[in-house]
């Protein structure tokens, strides 16, 4: 089965918030890949959070539940689009989507695909992701998180991009 489940659409998801004190600057800007707005925040130096700025959404049942379990498989993929500033001293553009903080998968995209200053199409296999707590119920999305893995806590990264959060059928990739 052929298909693409937006996870994200930031143009009419608000409650997008800073997940640590090294992500500032949280806010949606019209310089989108797919859409009219894009989610965008900055690196800050900060401590304590292993080099890492993240965005998250709680998504509570009174503004929409994700329930995808009938459609995935470990060959279907999770996407998504960044555009970096630079690329210098980043590892990883990084995904959670879970029940909770303390219970998602996370999957990574190696910044060696990415090309500074335009956006790139990051696509990882849902079979790759690492498991935090007891994973995600693919019946019960609540979770998302988006952000960039640095090599260091102490670097900074300005106009962090990032838009169109899917998963999709590998046909789609």
């Amino acid at each position: 089965m052929s298909y693409v489940k937006r996870i994200a659409d930031f143009t009419q998801d608000g409650g997008w918030t800073a997940l640590n004190t090294s992500s500032v600057g949280v806010t949606t800007v019209a310089t989108a890949w797919s859409s009219t707005a894009c989610l965008q925040f900055d690196k800050a130096s900060g401590s304590g959070y292993i080099g890492g700025a993240y965005c998250t959404r709680t998504i509570t049942p009174h503004t929409r539940k994700f329930d995808i379990s009938n459609l995935i498989s470990p060959n279907d993929y999770i996407t998504w689009v960044v555009n970096l500033s630079a690329t210098t001293n980043v590892t990883f553009a990084t995904v959670r989507i879970g029940t909770s903080a303390s219970h998602y998968l996370e999957w990574n995209y190696a910044v060696g695909s990415i090309t500074a200053a335009r956006w790139c199409r990051c696509a990882v296999r849902l079979g790759d992701a690492t498991i935090v707590g007891n994973g995600c119920n693919w019946r019960d999305i609540r979770y998302v998180a988006i952000g960039i893995t640095f090599d260091t806590e102490t670097r900074t990264l300005a106009d962090i991009e990032v838009d169109a959060l899917s998963i999709c059928s590998a046909d789609q990739v």
